[in-house]
C-alpha cells in the first residue's frame, strides 16, 4: 500500500502516473511495457527475466523508467541515476522537467559501491536507468494534475533523450496493394494502434501516403494474392537473391500469408 494521505495512497499516484506515461509513448508510436499493471508485486527475479525479454528483441536505446514516492522528502522530484552513469546524461532533465529538485545517485548504506535500487543493479546492461522520486506531497495530486505530469515528463524525456534509434516510429509510403490490416500484420501492431499513431478516422489509405509505423530491429512482410519475390524485392528495394537468403529458401515459390523476413 505505501504512503497514504488520508484516502490518497502512494500506489495509486504511482499506478496512475505509470499508466498515463504508457499511453502518452504508445500514441507517440514507440514500443513500450510495463513490469505490471495492477497493484501487485514482483520479484526483483521475476522483474530481471521480464527485462531481458522485453529488450532483447528491441532496436536502439532502452530507459527503464522507475517512480515512486519517497515519504522522507516533503516535495519536488528527484532524478536518480545510477553511479555508473555520469550526470551530464541526466543534466538536461534537471533543467526542463519542473519541479526538479535534485539530480543525484544513491547507493547501499552497506556497500557504496552498489546503487541504492534494485531496479538500477537488476537492469541489462543495454538499458538506462532512471528512477524519478517524488516528494509526498504528490500523493495528493488530482487525476487531472498527474495526467499533465505524465506528459510534461514524456515530452521532455523525447526530446532530450531522443535520437535517430530510439524514435518509436519511422515513415512508410504506401504502395500499391498495401491495406491497413497488412501493415498492421507486418509491423505487429493492431489496425486501432496504425490508426491512432496517424490521426486516421478511417481504414482508408492512398498509394503515396506517408504512415508513421512502428521502427522494428526486423522487418516482416505477408505474402499477398499474387506476389512474387521480384515484386516484394522491389517494394522494399532489396533483392531476390537477398530474400531468399535470409529466409533459407530454396525455391521462388512463396504461399499466401507466408511470413517473410525482409533484409535491412
Amino acid at each position: 500500500m505505501g504512503y497514504t494521505d488520508g484516502f490518497k495512497y502512494e500506489k495509486d499516484f504511482n499506478l496512475k502516473l505509470s499508466r498515463d506515461i504508457y499511453n502518452h509513448l504508445k500514441e507517440l508510436g514507440f514500443p513500450v511495457f510495463m513490469t505490471r499493471n495492477d497493484d501487485s508485486t514482483i520479484s526483483n527475479y521475476d522483474r530481471y527475466d521480464y527485462l531481458v525479454n522485453v529488450l532483447k528483441d528491441s532496436g536502439g536505446k532502452s530507459l527503464i523508467l522507475s517512480i515512486h514516492i519517497d515519504n522522507e522528502r516533503r516535495e519536488g522530484i528527484e532524478i536518480i541515476y545510477s553511479i555508473l552513469k555520469d550526470k551530464d546524461d541526466n543534466i538536461e532533465l534537471y533543467h526542463k522537467l519542473n519541479d526538479i529538485t535534485n539530480v543525484t545517485t544513491k547507493t547501499l548504506p552497506t556497500d557504496e559501491n552498489k546503487d541504492y535500487y534494485a531496479i538500477q543493479r537488476i537492469a541489462p546492461s543495454e538499458a538506462d536507468v532512471l528512477v524519478l522520486e517524488f516528494g509526498y506531497d504528490y500523493v495528493k495530486a488530482t487525476d487531472e494534475q498527474i495526467t499533465e505530469l505524465a506528459n510534461e515528463i514524456v515530452d521532455v524525456i523525447v526530446d532530450t533523450l531522443s535520437d535517430g534509434e530510439m524514435m518509436g516510429y519511422e515513415d512508410y509510403v504506401v504502395q500499391n496493394g498495401d491495406n491497413l490490416y497488412e501493415l498492421s500484420q507486418r509491423y505487429d501492431v493492431t489496425v486501432d494502434e496504425l490508426k491512432m499513431i496517424n490521426n486516421m478516422g478511417t481504414d482508408q489509405i492512398d498509394i503515396g501516403q506517408i504512415l508513421k509505423v512502428p521502427r522494428q530491429k526486423k522487418k516482416y512482410y505477408i505474402v499477398m494474392k499474387g506476389d512474387s519475390l521480384y515484386s516484394i524485392a522491389k517494394k522494399f528495394d532489396t533483392t531476390v537473391d537477398k530474400i531468399k537468403d535470409i529466409n533459407n529458401l530454396i525455391s521462388n515459390k512463396l504461399s499466401v500469408n507466408q511470413k517473410l523476413l525482409i533484409p535491412n
